[in-house]
């Protein structure tokens, strides 16, 4: 069998998985939610930088990314973890009812796969969701942008980091956005109302927590 016939046979294999374990309902609530944890996430970030005067895309990206990767690698175990028990509890019960193991069968291997597709999905979501938001910082740092540089934005004059800091801002709610648009989507309900709910929720969760690292502080 040659590699490309391999990758296509296991391919197929996992794709029988995936619909037997219904991998897609789960992973897409996690989705959702994992994206909105990340969105959040960065908003509280970028807001809490911005109050506190700083001026350096590196500072930011440092803070950002080391919250990210600390909030991918439980999100990943965690629902690895979770998933993998209820599945294990369910085979089971399902082995009571039938009188046999079934460790060595579809079903167990579909819940293997199961496990892994859903902590890889709740893992990578904040972990993209914190790159995109994150991009003007990423694209400041990478182009050396100074402090000290002003910009014109119709009419508006700020500096070149304000103007990094208002299109994260703005990424942040076009994310939010988006995922209640999907939310719409799936619930077929007003995708626009359910997007424009979804950034103010956003916004509420996200001046809360500030508001109360302020209060602690």
């Amino acid at each position: 069998m040659g590699i490309l016939q391999q990758i296509r046979h296991t391919f197929h294999i996992y794709k029988y998985y995936y619909r037997l374990a219904k991998v897609d309902q789960i992973a897409r609530r996690y989705l959702v939610i994992n994206s909105f944890d990340g969105t959040l996430t960065m908003f509280g970030i970028l807001f809490s930088s911005y109050l506190g005067g700083i001026l350096e895309p590196r500072l930011v990206l440092l803070v950002g990314f080391s919250t990210t990767v600390a909030i991918t690698f439980s999100g990943f175990l965690g629902s690895y973890m979770s998933e993998r028990a209820e599945r294990l509890k369910s085979m089971r019960e399902l082995e009571k009812q039938m009188l046999k193991k079934l460790d060595k069968t579809d079903i167990a291997e579909a819940g293997n796969f199961a496990s892994y597709a859903v902590g890889l999905v709740d893992g990578t979501a904040p972990l993209l969701a914190s790159i995109y938001i994150l991009s003007p910082f990423i694209a400041a740092e990478a182009a050396g942008l100074s402090t000290n540089v002003t910009v014109n934005v119709y009419g508006l004059i700020m500096s070149g980091i304000q103007l990094v800091y208002a299109l994260s801002f703005l990424l942040c709610f076009l994310a939010f956005y988006t995922l209640g648009s999907l939310l719409g989507q799936i619930s077929r309900e007003n995708r626009i109302a359910s997007g424009v709910r979804m950034v103010f929720i956003g916004l509420a969760c996200g001046l809360l927590t500030i508001a109360l690292s302020i209060l602690i502080r």
